[in-house]
């Protein structure tokens, strides 16, 4: 459980659903909660070009994510398709695996990243 159902919260929708073999149910409930007075406020913008663009609050020069990212799928792109012109299928297959674990990388380096400039 995420956390203990207390008594001054209120139950407002239960969904059953079954996984592999296991039932599992998921409960939304509603509590009230003490508002906060935050020091800063860190805007996230999901993107195309950029796979992320940050604004803080106390430093109001945007920060780009994804530079890094569009290199690397620009250089396995121009590989495929200098392959693909050799008729050499199984090394594209081949490099489609190294290409999606450089890339989860990335994407994990960026997301991180973003969670550390909101912490601060």
């Amino acid at each position: 459980m995420h956390e203990p159902i207390t008594e001054d919260m209120v139950s407002r929708e239960a969904k059953i659903v079954r996984r592999k073999g296991e039932w599992f149910i998921y409960i939304n409930v509603e509590k009230e909660v003490e508002e906060r007075d935050p020091k800063s406020v860190l805007a996230v913008d999901l993107g195309i070009k950029w796979i992320a663009a940050t604004v803080n609050s106390n430093n109001p020069k945007p920060k780009f994510y994804g530079k890094e990212l569009r290199r690397v799928k620009g250089h396995f792109l121009h590989l495929r398709r200098s392959l693909a012109l050799k008729e050499a299928y199984k090394a594209i297959e081949k490099i489609g695996g190294k290409e999606s674990r450089i890339t989860s990388s990335v994407r994990h380096k960026i997301s991180r990243a973003i969670v550390n400039e909101a912490r601060k």
